[in-house]
């Protein structure tokens, strides 16, 4: 509601970044005046996959704390991380040391999510992450999903 509140006072759409099964979907939240509040104003609402040419300066854009990973969802965290940086074509070499781990400890996550996704090509791991949106702060989000799950129950 204090998204909507602040829209209503400031005039000005939001947009917001999520991630829903395993997909990017950004919903553009616009006022426009509302006939029948006599001078009120409403709220319209479009959401769509894939990337968004948000201007900041015209949207403010807000991410969301959650994300279903879907299809992804397998993957633990830093597998996630992994492929959002093999999503903006980074090396092994150039990804190990971004994230202060080896090359060949790199080359082990990556083996790992082609196996998981059922994908050997980089270049079509790349592409899931581009439909997701992928980027490396979306592996730290709290997942809706099935790993929240088994994460929470205690065998």
């Amino acid at each position: 509601m204090s998204i909507l509140e602040t829209i209503a006072e400031t005039g000005r759409p939001v947009v917001i970044r999520h991630i829903r099964r395993g997909r990017q979907v950004q919903s553009t939240m616009s006022p426009m005046e509302c006939p029948e509040k006599k001078g009120g104003t409403c709220v319209l609402i479009l959401s769509h996959e894939g990337e968004h040419a948000a201007d900041e300066g015209e949207y403010r854009i807000i991410e969301s704390k959650l994300a279903d990973f879907g299809p992804l969802d397998v993957l633990t965290r830093r597998e996630l991380e992994v492929l959002s940086l093999i999503k903006h074509g980074m090396t092994l070499d150039e990804i190990a040391s971004l994230l202060h781990r080896s090359r060949k400890t790199i080359d082990n996550h990556r083996t790992s999510i082609a196996k998981k996704l059922g994908e050997s090509s980089r270049v079509r791991l790349a592409q899931l992450a581009e439909q997701a949106g992928l980027e490396l702060h979306d592996a730290s989000l709290e997942r809706i999903g099935t790993r929240r799950e088994e994460a929470s129950d205690p065998k």
